[in-house]
């Protein structure tokens, strides 16, 4: 959205953005923001093979919640369980 503080940029999705503007470093996080960047953005070549299932789950989850609060609770558990098994898969 033009104007806004956070968005995407350079073709990277606004958690990309985030991660940036703040200087956090995380081998997980970046992870996530090279899943979600092929999620959220025109992809020619997918890398991450669980982006278009993310993708997906997230369009189900917009189209079933009543409101905008209602789809970030429901994503917000989508989130925390990937960061959890990328979290198990990196100390394994």
């Amino acid at each position: 959205m033009p104007g806004i503080r956070f968005s995407h940029r350079r073709g990277h999705c606004t958690f990309h953005t985030i991660l940036r503007e703040f200087n956090i470093t995380s081998t997980i996080l970046e992870r996530i923001t090279q899943i979600m960047d092929e999620a959220d953005t025109v992809q020619k070549v997918f890398l991450e093979p669980i982006a278009p299932g993310l993708d997906f789950i997230c369009d189900g989850i917009r189209s079933t919640s009543p409101d905008d609060i209602t789809a970030l609770e429901r994503g917000s558990l989508i989130f925390e369980a990937l960061y959890a098994q990328l979290s198990i898969s990196e100390n394994k």
